[in-house]
């Protein structure tokens, strides 16, 4: 075996800049449940691939510009939707491993959606990825325009989209279990009481 000194990783990533979406300055959110652990649902979250050529309207997706083979700000998710194959640029601009990770990608009207991808531990099996949007303009000026524009259509599609992927991360620790690739979470027992 080998053991991989990650300390000049972690000096580079401490002085990375940081774009969190908080509650404080959303437009909107969204929650789902993954049933597995924290560390196991960041697996499935983050391993987009897997889960995105499995929803509805996806023809295609590739993960470009990975820094040294692993995820990083400036990495770039490739999505083809729809009969046309229109491709969006999904760019990743803060990454925090097993915290959260936020992405822009190009809207309308030369406004950009940027997401942030929470996690958070509901319990040693499930974990809560809350997802906060929010939209700017090109100008400062712009935003709240365009906001306002977009705000019911971006809700409708990224909401329900959010939905269908709890549904998505469901079935796939299911088949994953299944499958024997994971292990089944242990069954919760009472504590023993005297």
């Amino acid at each position: 075996g080998c053991i991989y000194n990650l300390q000049p990783v972690w000096e580079v990533r401490q002085k990375q800049e940081v774009y969190r979406i908080t509650d404080e300055d959303c437009l909107f959110k969204a929650e789902m449940r993954i049933p597995a652990p924290l560390a196991l649902a960041w697996e499935y979250l983050t391993d987009t691939g897997t889960y995105m050529q499995r929803q509805p309207g996806i023809t295609g997706w590739a993960v470009k510009k990975k820094k040294g083979g692993r995820v990083a700000p400036g990495t770039e998710q490739h999505c083809a939707h729809g009969a046309n194959n229109e491709v969006l640029v999904i760019t990743i601009i803060d990454w925090q491993p097993l915290k959260y990770y936020t992405c822009a990608f190009a809207l309308p009207l030369g406004s950009t959606m940027y997401a942030t991808y929470k996690v958070s531990e509901i319990d040693d099996e499930n974990t809560l990825v809350t997802t906060y949007f929010q939209i700017k303009g090109k100008r400062p000026w712009q935003t709240p325009i365009v906001s306002a524009l977009l705000y019911f259509p971006m809700k409708k599609n990224f909401v329900g989209g959010v939905d269908a992927l709890e549904v998505i991360f469901a079935d796939l620790v299911s088949e994953d279990v299944e499958a024997g690739r994971i292990m089944p979470l242990p069954v919760s027992r009472p504590e023993a009481v005297g």
